[in-house]
């Protein structure tokens, strides 16, 4: 595999996981949902946390990445 190869297969990395990152979103609080959870409050608020700790992880591995295509460029033009 060259670094070429490796820089393609790293961005391919970074769009899926731009993606997963767009859709991670909490629920919609329609009326429907607002009946069925009177009182659990706490819970939403761990969901949300819960969300606000994927899109972190999902963030520091888009860094990751971005960080491993800089490297190889590096190799390329020999800085």
């Amino acid at each position: 595999m060259t670094i070429q190869d490796q820089i393609a297969a790293e961005q391919t990395i970074i769009t899926s996981l731009r993606n997963q990152l767009r859709n991670i979103r909490p629920q919609a609080r329609t009326i429907n949902w607002q009946h069925t959870n009177i009182g659990t409050g706490r819970n939403a608020i761990q969901q949300r946390l819960v969300y606000k700790k994927q899109k972190l992880k999902i963030g520091s591995q888009i860094t990751a990445s971005e960080n491993k295509i800089i490297s190889l460029r590096e190799l390329i033009f020999g800085w």
